[in-house]
């Protein structure tokens, strides 16, 4: 019989048996496992079960599905499994054999480096900054809307980046 063990901080909070067809684990209250934690999306994961074999799959969350402490997309769960959802831990234990080999686990998406350096196409962001300061972008009280230029502008298609600019003028092109 497979199971799983929701803890948090070693103390187990609740054990739930796992029976053929899907369980759903997430913030929200119509999952199967709810977990009451911001770090949690609100449908995070989802574990499938057919015959004695269980694969758990991520659902896009924005924090990730770890097993072992390898993020995942999809994998198959093997007995003493540990499952990192948020801050919480998910242990899974099955005390009956497998019937076949599991495949690899398939890698879930990327993580964003958050202390690598960003490198901006001067150029470009130049030539977007150069298109913003237009004649219909004043207010009805004659005040300047640049800064609702820079968010809108600066929002494309390569990506998000923020500016900051301080002082009355505008910046020079």
């Amino acid at each position: 019989m497979a199971k799983l063990y929701l803890k948090f901080d070693q103390q187990l909070l609740k054990e739930v048996t796992l029976e053929p067809g899907t369980l759903t684990i997430g913030r929200l209250p119509d999952n199967m496992l709810q977990i009451d934690n911001l770090a949690v999306s609100g449908h995070h994961a989802k574990v499938t079960g057919e015959g004695n074999q269980y694969v758990i799959e991520d659902l896009g969350s924005l924090n990730g599905t770890y097993v072992n402490n390898q993020r995942v997309g999809k994998a198959t769960l093997n007995d003493g499994d540990q499952v990192l959802i948020g801050k919480h831990v998910v242990q899974f234990r099955n005390d009956q054999p497998q019937a076949a080999a599991p495949p690899a686990p398939k890698p879930g998406p990327a993580t964003a480096k958050l202390d690598a350096t960003v490198v901006l196409d001067t150029k470009k962001s130049q030539e977007m900054l150069a298109g913003m300061n237009r004649p219909d972008a004043v207010r009805a009280d004659g005040q300047d809307d640049y800064d609702r230029q820079i968010a809108h502008g600066l929002h494309s298609s390569q990506g998000i980046f923020c500016a900051q600019h301080r002082g009355a003028d505008q910046p020079t092109r």
